[in-house]
């Protein structure tokens, strides 16, 4: 049986920089650089998630959208942090060969 894969994050990082640019996040922070310390956090937390093979979009959300928030000036962060997250949750579970549904008004409950 062969060894399973490793997701490593600079998969992460590369999908997490395009969401933010696609989603207008801020350039003055610099924070849809590869090497910014913010994406490189992000990535690490988005990767132990795939590993985990964990795709729940609630999981990602209550784990990512807290540090994808600062990416945006306070005037937009709840709408475009979650846009963010599920974009990037998307990309990877393509990469993975999974699939998740991502429900736009999506409820606990």
């Amino acid at each position: 049986m062969p060894p399973l894969r490793k997701h490593s994050p600079a998969n992460v990082t590369q999908a997490l920089g395009a969401a933010i640019k696609k989603a207008g996040g801020d350039h003055q922070r610099s924070a849809t650089r590869t090497d910014f310390p913010l994406i490189m956090f992000i990535s690490e937390i988005g990767a132990a998630l795939i590993n985990a093979c964990n795709y729940k979009v609630t999981e990602w959300d209550s784990a990512l959208v807290p540090y994808v928030s600062l990416a945006f000036p306070p005037s937009n962060v709840p709408s475009k942090a979650s846009v963010v997250v599920r974009e990037v949750l998307e990309q990877s579970t393509k990469e993975e060969g999974e699939t998740v549904e991502v429900f736009d008004d999506e409820e606990e409950g």
